[in-house]
Parts: C-alpha cells; structure tokens; sequence
C-alpha cells in the first residue's frame, strides 16, 4: 500500500521554460554524446556553490572548456535566469494540495543549491515532508544512494513508495529497488494514472 508519493523537481513538478544543459552545450560547442547530461550532473550538481562564478568554473573544466572571465560570464547569462523563467505546469500545485490530505509527500531532485528556491517562488516547499537534493548529499539519480537517501527520512520501504519522475533511467531505477512508479508526461496523465491506481478519486 502506498504510503508516500515522491516527486522529481525539473520537468515533472514544473520547468525551468529552457533546456539550461541544452543551451550551455550550444552555447560552448560541446558535442552530444550519451554521457553529456551524466557529466553536466556531476560538474554542477554535487555540492553546495558559494556562488554562481565557482559552479561555472567546474562546468567548464568538466568540459575542457578554457575558463576565462567571458565564459564564466556566458555561463551565469545561460543560467542565471531560470529562477525568474521557471514556472509550475498547469494543476500541479493542486494536485500536491489534493494529495497532501492523504499521503506523505516528498521531493527527490539532481539539482543545485541555486534552484531551491524554486519551492519557496511558488509556495510548495510545505507540501512536501521530505526534500532531498543531490547537491546536499553528493548523489544523483538513478544511483541507490538517492533512493535510500528520502526513504530512509520517510522512515518508509521502498514498496509504500509511489515515485513520479520524467526520467525514464529514474523510473527504472526506482521500480528496480521495488518502489511503484510513474513516468510523468503530463499533469492530465499523472493524473489518469494516479486514479487508475486509486490514489485520487475519479471526481
């Protein structure tokens, strides 16, 4: 039985209204290669910046990109301003609303120091019980220790764990350590599915 739902952040919650990682690629001419997003999780995502010119700094030598004042410059323009782009998609906050009254809530997130404030610009952050960044735990999904990282807060199994997450590597990993889950596509779908599974009525 379903006790927590665990939500990603990015893409699942809401967006950032760009691809930052996409733009940062374009922008200093990195090619595509399967490893790209793996290698740009680890550059900014692991650890707490002091600020924007040092988490630019390790990108661009994750990338062997020369790190000049102009290219830490180019960097902060890319993603300086998602914070005023970013939006909740549509039925979202809700949607955590209607759950919050019967279910424990939490939020597992690759993401940087930076975009916490992502929950407090929207007025989410006391929906959730549990939040677990990567940046506070030097982990990123799909690895176990992220994973285990929120259920042992929740002090919960991984089987009374619904996780709802874009990612389909996540999803994978998740429903491997015996979590149910959800491949988020849309706010209508997440909801289709969180009926089929009698998480919300069909009201």
């Amino acid at each position: 039985m379903v006790q927590a739902i665990i939500f990603d952040l990015w893409e699942t919650l809401g967006s950032k209204g760009y691809k930052v990682s996409q733009e940062l690629q374009k922008q200093f001419d990195i090619p595509y290669t399967s490893e790209y997003l793996h290698t740009y999780e680890h550059s900014i995502q692991l650890k707490i910046w002091d600020c924007p010119e040092t988490m630019a700094k390790s990108f661009l030598e994750h990338f062997s990109v020369e790190i000049t004042p102009e290219n830490i410059q180019h960097f902060i323009r890319i993603y300086g301003p998602y914070l005023h782009n970013s939006f909740l998609f549509p039925g979202m906050k809700e949607l955590l609303h209607t759950l919050k009254e019967k279910y424990t809530l939490g939020l597992l997130s690759n993401t940087t120091n930076f975009e916490r404030d992502f929950l407090d610009k929207h007025d989410i952050r006391p929906l959730f019980d549990v939040v677990v960044f990567s940046c506070d735990i030097a982990a990123l999904k799909p690895s176990e220790e992220m994973f285990s990282a929120i259920t042992t807060k929740l002090s919960l199994p991984y089987n009374e764990c619904l996780f709802i997450d874009d990612s389909k590597r996540n999803i994978a990993a998740a429903q491997a350590l015996g979590m149910q889950v959800i491949h988020f596509q849309s706010v209508t779908q997440l909801k289709e599915e969180l009926r089929s599974l009698e998480i919300i009525s069909l009201s």
